[in-house]
């Protein structure tokens, strides 16, 4: 009986999709790394991406090619992004949150534009069509991780870089 309670309690904070935290659970997850992250690092790299198209796809042919698409862009980001806390947020919405320098940050970018690409050439018939901001986020900063995810947040209190895919 225990074990039912905490598997039903773990899937209460995980996408059934994706398989990676839906919003609630990325928040606690992400609040966790925060008050665990040393001192010496100073910022940690917050992403939010929205995967384009999803609508007219769905019309156009279904919900499975959707779902394939939704699941790609969860597998891309888990192979980038490897022990980084990911997050299903809504229909079309991920964010990440990850340990990093502003160098770091550019890699991991190039990592992912890669990925995405290489993706879009094995099989261009789901095409993914992405587009993102990320910035650093201080962990002690006043902002709450739930602020930042927040779609009308917008990254407007920080400088921010764009992916467009």
């Amino acid at each position: 009986m225990k074990a039912d309670h905490v598997q039903s309690h773990s899937m209460s904070f995980t996408d059934k999709l994706t398989h990676l935290y839906n919003a609630q659970g990325f928040v606690r997850a992400s609040e966790h790394m925060l008050a665990v992250l040393n001192e010496p690092v100073s910022c940690a790299m917050l992403l939010a991406i929205e995967v384009g198209n999803l609508k007219v796809v769905e019309r156009a042919l279904g919900r499975e090619p959707v779902d394939l698409m939704l699941t790609r862009t969860a597998d891309i980001l888990r192979g980038v992004f490897r022990g980084a806390v990911i997050g299903r947020l809504g229909v079309d919405r991920f964010a990440v949150l990850t340990p990093a320098n502003p160098s770091k940050c550019t890699e991991l970018m190039a990592a992912l534009n890669k990925d995405i690409d290489a993706a879009n050439l094995a099989d261009p018939n789901t095409y993914l069509s992405v587009s993102g901001k990320y910035c650093l986020f201080d962990p002690r900063s006043s902002y709450s991780i739930e602020s930042w995810i927040n779609p009308k947040h917008r990254f407007k209190k920080t400088r921010s870089r764009s992916l467009e895919h």
